[in-house]
């Protein structure tokens, strides 16, 4: 019986991960289709700020989903960040840094391992230089003119 219901909340947690990557992909794709629809030469993927707006729908669909998942455990959103009854202070500070570690550390090695593989041994020079645009954008006034100086 015990085996049964977790294998089951295995599943809907498999699902959740599921849906929430069908969703990005969808919105990453619908938003590309409004950006198409105001500019046809507008390339895939669309740029990051189309893309952080387009996750605000998939985060709350994503969170309404994850109170369901709860409820049907018989617990609460809120019950996951209070204080735990009977068990001190120093226990809950102990699970929230091994959590912190637990999700820190695979993200840190995914993104250095990414660099790695890209860039060999000049991974972390790399770095430097990997997240920054390389076409230069001359800064404008909210006035429409250059701040380069320059007459428009």
């Amino acid at each position: 019986m015990v085996e049964s219901a977790t294998s089951n909340r295995a599943r809907r947690a498999l699902g959740l991960l599921g849906a929430r990557l069908a969703l990005v992909g969808l919105a990453t794709v619908l938003v590309w289709m409004l950006a198409r629809g105001f500019d046809p030469s507008a390339e895939f993927p669309p740029s990051p700020m189309l893309l952080s707006l387009s996750l605000l729908p998939v985060n709350l669909l994503s969170l309404w989903l994850v109170i369901r998942l709860l409820h049907a455990d018989g617990q609460t959103l809120r019950g996951l960040f209070a204080p735990r009854r009977g068990v001190g202070l120093f226990a809950d500070i102990g699970w929230a840094l091994l959590w912190i570690a637990v999700l820190y550390i695979p993200f840190v090695a995914t993104i250095i391992g990414t660099m790695w593989i890209l860039h060999g041994t000049n991974t972390f020079t790399a770095f430097e230089t990997v997240f920054v645009n390389p076409v230069p954008h001359p800064s404008r006034h909210p006035s429409g003119h250059s701040c380069s100086g320059s007459s428009p």
